[in-house]
């Protein structure tokens, strides 16, 4: 199965500058955050999903406000996730990013928060492995269950598998 459209390729070798630099601010393996975007995505800038369950919403009024849109539009566009690391809206809001959720579909600034929301996992979570860093990045932090494998191991085992596959 491919995981990577010839579109994504292309855009992989336009975004290695960028990456590279910010795997750099914040202490992060590139090949990890490439890993993470290829199952999130595929390289698909324009990926968009609703995220089924709960939502921890976070300032709607302001960040409304601030953007020009009704806070329902606000509190909906917190329900997705945009872009290459599929980063959830309501998160984007929770790391400080208050431009237009729309926007998470450009590279860098997604790439820049997908970063910024690691480095926090790792350093608030607790994430002491790759696999619990992708882990935390599926379920906001990492999930073990009594059997001692992570409750969304299928996830973790795609990261790690994708991680493992030289470019």
């Amino acid at each position: 199965m491919e995981l990577v459209s010839s579109e994504g390729a292309l855009l992989y070798a336009s975004t290695q500058t960028w990456l590279s630099e910010q795997c750099s601010k914040y202490n992060l393996e590139k090949k990890f955050i490439e890993a993470i975007i290829t199952v999130e995505s595929g390289w698909n800038t324009f990926a968009v999903r609703f995220e089924v369950g709960n939502v921890d919403y976070v300032d709607i009024p302001r960040f409304a406000k601030m953007n020009k849109i009704t806070n329902q539009t606000e509190m909906q566009l917190q329900k997705f996730s945009f872009g290459l690391g599929q980063i959830l809206g309501s998160t984007s809001r929770g790391c400080g990013y208050s431009g237009s959720l729309i926007n998470l579909c450009l590279p860098k600034i997604n790439i820049r928060w997908m970063a910024y929301y690691l480095y926090w996992l790792r350093k608030t979570k607790r994430c002491t492995s790759l696999m619990d860093l992708a882990s935390a990045y599926n379920a906001g932090h990492p999930k073990i269950g009594d059997d001692g494998k992570y409750r969304n191991q299928e996830y973790v085992d795609k990261v790690m598998s994708a991680y493992s596959v030289p470019k």
